[in-house]
């Protein structure tokens, strides 16, 4: 069972996973974004929250900001987290994620999304979860997440695991013999990782990205 305790502990190795990555942080203090944002499929009860927009288009990030995010996608029992930075090259040179591309939002196999905006495409109000998943091609929908086919992640070791399925469906894929339920948790905060967060069930990939 995915039980607050177990997650936010989960959580709190995420967040730390990039201590040895030489990330810099924008602003000169020792953690300006700690921002954890945590991808949940188990059981446990679900608190319902909703989605609140930017009033503004000129809200921050603004292009050229290096934000940074702790992730991890908590699939039944076990963390994961995307492989691949999305800035590799073809044999031509070219960036083949016509995606990235566009946005230019990734990770780099250490569980933080790093926030960098180079268009006006992840910027402000549109600056928002779903731009993140879906460079890797990857679908969030309100009760189901749905994975390319064939998909290799990172576990909580940064080891390559193959999942056993791409899709996982509310109240349909099995988690330890029970339905499981789809759900995003977002601490602002390193330093709030022991509380419970903030849940959402609906409009997951509309979760606005903002600077603490």
């Amino acid at each position: 069972m995915a039980t607050a305790s177990s997650s936010t502990k989960k959580a709190a190795k995420l967040a730390k996973q990039g201590s040895g990555k030489k990330v810099r942080f924008q602003g000169g203090t020792v953690f300006p974004l700690a921002v954890a944002i945590t991808l949940i499929v188990g059981l446990g009860l679900i608190v319902y929250a909703r989605q609140s927009q930017p009033a503004a288009d000129a809200t921050p990030p603004v292009v050229n900001d290096h934000w940074h995010m702790a992730y991890g996608f908590y699939l039944c029992d076990s963390w994961y987290s995307f492989q691949g930075a999305l800035e590799e090259r073809d044999s031509n040179g070219n960036l083949a994620n016509r995606k990235y591309l566009r946005t230019t939002i990734h990770s780099h196999d250490d569980g933080v999304i790093h926030w960098h905006p180079y268009t006006t495409v992840a910027t402000g109000k549109r600056a928002k979860l779903g731009v993140f998943i879906d460079n890797y091609n990857t679908e969030l929908r309100d009760d189901r997440i749905v994975f390319p086919e064939g998909i290799v992640l990172l576990d909580s070791n940064q080891n390559p695991v193959a999942l056993p399925q791409s899709e996982w469906i509310e109240g349909e894929t099995q988690c330890n013999g029970e339905n499981a339920e789809l759900s995003v948790v977002k601490w602002d905060y390193t330093t709030d990782l022991d509380g419970d967060g903030q849940r959402y069930i609906a409009n997951m990939e509309q979760i606005h990205i903002v600077h603490f």
